[in-house]
C-alpha cells in the first residue's frame, strides 16, 4: 500500500496474511506453525483458505499447501465476497455504518465496482488483440473463437461473450463476428469511456453509424455551396490548394479518431471530407475546361467522372480483409486520401 508492503492483517481472533509467490506462502506458513506451537496455539485448518490471485495461467495440479500435516484448502477468488469483504473493511476505516450503501464510499474514494474494473480490463485487452498484424497469432486465435462452431473447450472467449452479454452489448459480440470493423470501433469505445462497463444498444450503435455516413453529404451539400465565392475569393488554383489543406484535415480527424478512441471525431472528419467533395465536385470540371484545348474540352470535362469511378472502384479493393480492410488498418486505409492531395499541393 503506497510505499509500504503489508504481510498480515490481524483482526480480534483472525488473521490474513499476504505473499508474492507460493515460495513464500510456504515460508509464512510454516513461521506460523512454528509460533502457535510455542505458543501452545491451535489453528482451525478446516476454516482456513487459501485465495490465490494470478495475472493468467493455471494452477498447477500439484501446487498445495498444508498446515501441521492437514492439507489447507484453495479457493478460487469469488468477486462477490471479495466486495463484501472490501466494502465493509472502507466503512471501518471511514467510520461508517454497515447498513450504508455502498454506491456512498465507494463514490467519496473515487472507487468503481470491481465487476466494472475487470469488465473494461476484458474489453481493454480484447481490443489491444483486434490491434494487432493479421499474422499475430494471437488475433488469428482470436478470430478462431470467435467462430461460433469453435471447439467449446476454449473457454476463454466464452467467459467474454457472457460477460459482455450481460451487461447488455451483445451487439458488440455480433459486430466483431461479422468484422463490422467501425462498428465494433464506436461500442467498444463507448464500453472504454463508461464507468460501467456498459456500451451502446444495437439501436444506438446505428444511430452514430448513421451520422458518420451522412454527415458527408452534409458536408458535401455545405460545401457546393460556397463554390461560387470560394472562386472568387482566391481564383481557381488558389482554391484547388486551398480545398487540399481542407482534405488534409478532414483525414487528420478520422485517423486520429483511431489513436483517441473517438467516434465523434470520425463524424468531424466525414464532415470536413464532405465540404472538400461538395468543392471539388465545382472546382475540378471548372479548372478542367479551363486549361484543355478547346477540341477536346468537353471529353476533358468528363474526365472529372471518370477519375471519381476509379477511385471508388481503387478504393473497394483496397478496402478488402486481406489488405488494409482490418480492425487495425482501416486507419491507414483513410490517410491514403490525403496522398493525391498533399502531392497536388506540392505541385
Amino acid at each position: 500500500m503506497g510505499k509500504s508492503k503489508i504481510f498480515t492483517l490481524k483482526f480480534a481472533d483472525d488473521i490474513v496474511t499476504f505473499a508474492v509467490d507460493r515460495e513464500g506462502l510456504t515460508e509464512m506458513l510454516l513461521d506460523l506453525e512454528r509460533y502457535t506451537q510455542k505458543s501452545s496455539l491451535v489453528l482451525n485448518v478446516q476454516k482456513s483458505k487459501i485465495l490465490i490471485f494470478r495475472r493468467g495461467g493455471r494452477r498447477a495440479a500439484a501446487e498445495h499447501w498444508s498446515f501441521g500435516g492437514q492439507q489447507i484448502e484453495v479457493v478460487n477468488k469469488r468477486r462477490e465476497e471479495i466486495e463484501i469483504v472490501n466494502g465493509k473493511y472502507m466503512k471501518m476505516i471511514l467510520g461508517l455504518n454497515f447498513n450504508t450503501p455502498d454506491y456512498l464510499w465507494a463514490m467519496e474514494l473515487g472507487r468503481n465496482d470491481l465487476e466494472c474494473v475487470a469488465i473494461k480490463r476484458g474489453f481493454k485487452y480484447v481490443l489491444h488483440i483486434l490491434e494487432m498484424n493479421e499474422k499475430r497469432w494471437s488475433l488469428i486465435c482470436l478470430k478462431e473463437m470467435m467462430n461460433p462452431n469453435c471447439n467449446p473447450k476454449f473457454i476463454w472467449w466464452a467467459d467474454f461473450e457472457r460477460m459482455v452479454n450481460n451487461v447488455g452489448s451483445c451487439e458488440l459480440v455480433a459486430a466483431m463476428r461479422q468484422n463490422q470493423m467501425l462498428e465494433t470501433f464506436i461500442n467498444a469505445t463507448q464500453v472504454q469511456r463508461n464507468a460501467n462497463g456498459l456500451g451502446f444498444s444495437e439501436t444506438q450503435v446505428d444511430c452514430v453509424w448513421a451520422s458518420v455516413v451522412s454527415v458527408y453529404c452534409l458536408g458535401a451539400t455545405v460545401g457546393s455551396l460556397f463554390i461560387s465565392y470560394v472562386v472568387e475569393r482566391f481564383g481557381i488554383r488558389k482554391s484547388l490548394s486551398v480545398n487540399n489543406v481542407i482534405l488534409v484535415i478532414g483525414v487528420a480527424f478520422i485517423c486520429l479518431a483511431f489513436y483517441v478512441k473517438s467516434y465523434e471525431l470520425m463524424v468531424i472528419g466525414r464532415f470536413v471530407i464532405g465540404v472538400n467533395t461538395g468543392l471539388n465536385a465545382g472546382l475540378a470540371p471548372i479548372y478542367l475546361t479551363e486549361i484543355a484545348p478547346k477540341n477536346i474540352r468537353g471529353a476533358t470535362g468528363a474526365t472529372y467522372q471518370l477519375t471519381v469511378t476509379i477511385a471508388i472502384l481503387l478504393s473497394e479493393g483496397l478496402a478488402h480483409p486481406s489488405l488494409l480492410g482490418t480492425s487495425n488498418n482501416w486507419p491507414y486505409l483513410c490517410a491514403l486520401t490525403a496522398i493525391p492531395a498533399i502531392l497536388q499541393f506540392i505541385g
